[in-house]
């Protein structure tokens, strides 16, 4: 099986960005797999060899605008320029495992990634 983790944290407050709502899209936008960010701020993806193409391009979504919106006191100025955060990736086999941290904030966001 292919697992794809995270762990998303939040940069105004410097805690764990829960409820946020994460899926793995093909390139036409179909969604592959979705789960949600616990109260840990983490998720994990769990995807089998046969739903996708091995080297094939998609893209990791973060849907942060809800969560965002739970800031609003705390922003100076309720400004969320940042709504969703689209990460392409490609994945290398049907082992595959990937880490993808993620920081937030109302109007940037810090990547990376770690594993395979």
């Amino acid at each position: 099986m292919i697992r794809i983790t995270s762990h998303v944290l939040d940069g105004v407050t410097g805690r764990h960005a829960a409820g946020v709502a994460v899926s793995l899209r093909d390139r036409r936008g179909q969604i592959i797999a979705e789960n949600c960010t616990d109260a840990g701020g983490r998720v994990a993806l769990g995807v089998l060899p046969k739903q996708i193409a091995i080297g094939d391009e998609y893209h990791l979504h973060f849907r942060i605008a809800d969560y965002l919106a739970t800031l609003a006191g705390l922003i100076v100025r309720d400004e969320r320029v940042l709504e969703r955060v689209i990460v392409p990736l490609r994945i290398g086999g049907p082992d595959y495992r990937l880490h993808a941290p993620l920081i937030i904030s109302h109007n940037s966001c810090t990547f990376w990634y770690s594993g395979d």
